[in-house]
């Protein structure tokens, strides 16, 4: 269980506190991917470095178990993976080598097994074949399924996703949905998705949350019976999407973003 317990977070410009995240609450059951909608500046970015240890809050707490046991939340203590927007790869790094630099990071021992491991997960993904190229000579969606293979090889307790297809084009996205929801099956780590895609959203939370910009927190949540279905194309599909179209209609004159 991910519990997120009356958290603010704000940053300071010059020289003022400026609220971002206010008495936030969430609670994630373990193995569960919940997709995150939200305006320009509601806090969704914030959301992720603040559980990645990046953010400290200004109130409140984060607790996730740990064999059972409920501990704050800590890079230190979970098993914590970060997919950023831009994927975060080392430009002078190999795929094999960046794929096993998180573990190296934290001193973990990668024996025979974790190289194995490593080879399934990349073929997985479909990237086993470009294990020796770097970054640069990889297309988009190629750089997009590394980052998923580095963060799936950590076994992580905590997967924190921020926006991260949201640069592929259409057809390469989803295949990346579907690369993605294939291998999340087979670990199935708590998963927080930050997205500006209904569509996305629908595919792959099995929950949606809206955040707030004005209140800072959340809107609504809810149960996503199209977890996992491109275009279900039915009445009730139709019906939520409204929902969601009305609860993320901008009130100030900004985007969904």
């Amino acid at each position: 269980m991910l519990t997120i317990d009356d958290i603010s977070v704000s940053y300071r410009i010059k020289g003022k506190p400026v609220p971002v995240l206010k008495n936030f609450s969430l609670q994630l059951k373990q193995g569960e991917v919940i997709a995150v909608l939200g305006s320009s500046g509601c806090g969704k970015s914030t959301l992720i470095q603040v559980l990645a240890g990046m953010l400290p809050t200004d109130s409140g707490t984060v607790t996730a178990a740990v064999r059972g046991v409920n501990l704050p939340l800590n890079p230190k203590t979970h098993k914590i993976a970060v997919i950023p927007q831009n994927c975060g790869l080392l430009p002078w790094k190999t795929v094999r080598q960046n794929c096993l630099l998180p573990l190296q990071l934290h001193n973990l021992r990668i024996d025979d097994k974790k190289y194995a491991e490593l080879e399934a997960t990349c073929r997985s993904l479909k990237v086993d074949s470009l294990l020796e190229r770097y970054p640069n000579e990889l297309s988009g969606g190629q750089v997009q399924r590394v980052a998923l293979a580095r963060a799936f090889l950590q076994e992580p307790d905590l997967l924190l996703m921020d926006e991260p297809f949201s640069s592929l084009d259409t057809i390469t996205r989803s295949d990346a949905w579907e690369l993605f929801l294939n291998i999340w099956r087979q670990k199935q780590p708590t998963t927080i998705l930050v997205t500006h895609s209904m569509e996305e959203a629908f595919y792959l939370g099995k929950e949606i949350a809206v955040l707030d910009k004005e209140k800072g927190g959340l809107l609504e949540r809810m149960d996503n019976p199209y977890f996992g279905i491109q275009e279900p194309g039915c009445e009730g599909f139709f019906h939520r999407k409204r929902i969601l179209q009305g609860l993320l209609k901008p009130k100030d004159g900004g985007g969904l973003s």
